[in-house]
């Protein structure tokens, strides 16, 4: 399936994957994408149910014209294991976390290729300094990355900003970098996303700003963490 282009503006919405309810009920946002988010949106004793349940996920999704894409933890801690498990669902992308390197990448990709999964993209998560530093390369790695998304959240905390309610502004530099060399080699940057879980939006004004200065730095797609995120990006 391919990502709804129906507005110029993508959303990838994370949620959990152990209630369907819940990701059913963010389906009504309309989302470009729905994530289920097994690294950190997922409690670690329902991760194995969670792989199980997403074909249903991806059916409810798919019958409303949403793609739906999930992000395993790392190979390493149980991500290996997951792809097994959500294989069959053919999900419209694989997202993997802590991207570091181009190896990691190139370990998923032989992973898909023994579960039969050519033709579904692959969106590395950078959010660590190191990983920033070595964009490029990760970029270069291969042509299934279909677009990367930046970890504004662990990146903050690696430079020790996470407290600090201003720092998506903080990272406005960074996020351009980002954007730019995302454009440079063709892969669609996925700008990181608002940190406030609650809805509606405490700081709605400031979030709109955000989206505005995230839209001038180049970005057309959004992670959101919540319905209002959603439609506040899309508009």
């Amino acid at each position: 399936m391919t990502i709804n282009t129906i507005n110029s503006f993508h959303s990838w919405l994370f949620t959990a994957g152990h209630d369907m309810a819940v990701a059913l009920r963010l389906l009504e946002s309309r989302p470009s994408v729905l994530v289920v988010d097994l690294e950190e949106f997922t409690p670690p004793q329902d991760k194995h149910a969670a792989c199980i349940n997403f074909k249903n996920i991806v059916a409810a999704a798919e019958a409303v014209g949403i793609a739906c894409a999930i992000r395993l933890d790392s190979l390493e801690k149980g991500g290996l294991q997951q792809l097994a498990v959500i294989a069959a669902a053919r999900p419209f992308a694989i997202l993997l976390p802590q991207i570091e390197k181009p190896q990691q990448l190139q370990d998923l990709w032989q992973q898909m290729m023994l579960h039969d999964l050519q033709g579904v993209g692959i969106v590395p998560t950078i959010e660590s300094l190191v990983g920033f530093a070595n964009l490029e390369q990760i970029l270069m790695s291969g042509p299934q990355i279909t677009a990367v998304l930046l970890g504004t959240g662990d990146l903050a905390a690696d430079l020790g900003l996470e407290k600090n309610p201003d720092r998506m502004a903080m990272l406005q530099q960074s996020r351009e970098t980002f954007a730019r060399l995302c454009q440079e080699y063709q892969v669609e940057a996925i700008d990181g996303p608002w940190p406030e879980l609650v809805d509606p939006l405490q700081r709605g004004d400031d979030y709109l700003a955000d989206c505005e200065f995230s839209r001038r730095a180049g970005f057309t797609s959004r992670c959101a963490l919540t319905s209002t995120q959603t439609t506040k990006w899309q508009l």
